[in-house]
């Protein structure tokens, strides 16, 4: 009796073993949610809209490891705007922030960002809106990125 009480309670305690070190998996982590997709923002990122009636513009950002970057806008018949620029951001909440340093004779430019991904290449970046009329106007997309 002793003998079998005591095969049961190892038994049990290699199935608890077998059992902890194999319910996770990183695929699992991702499906859960627990690890949030494209969490490095480093890299180039590319956005192509239609503005107004007649035209489309590109927007690239580029964010650097060391907290800054470029914004760069192009449109048709236009010469492309750059701007260095300096981020925060928060892979667990997807919210942060940038500051657009902007022509000695202008004044920085300053912007919360929320982002919304779609697999580890592909989101959609949200500013916030400085004086919303709404909830609903709380936060407004600029568009899908893809990562270059």
């Amino acid at each position: 009796m002793k003998y079998r009480l005591s095969l049961l309670i190892g038994c049990l305690a290699v199935l608890l073993g077998v059992f902890t070190l194999t319910s996770c998996n990183d695929k699992d982590k991702k499906d859960s949610g627990d690890i949030t997709f494209g969490a490095s923002l480093i890299g180039t990122w590319k956005c192509t809209r239609t503005v107004g009636d007649s035209g489309t513009e590109t927007i690239t950002l580029y964010f650097k490891d060391d907290h800054t970057g470029t914004y760069k806008v192009e449109e048709a018949n236009t010469e492309p705007e750059i701007n260095e620029m300096r981020y925060n951001y928060d892979a667990t909440t997807c919210i942060g922030n940038f500051l657009l340093l902007l022509e000695p004779q202008q004044s920085n430019f300053y912007m919360d960002f929320k982002l919304q991904w779609f697999g580890e290449n592909t989101m959609v970046v949200f500013f916030k809106n400085p004086e919303p009329t709404s909830e609903a106007d709380y936060w407004y997309s600029v568009g899908t990125f893809e990562r270059q």
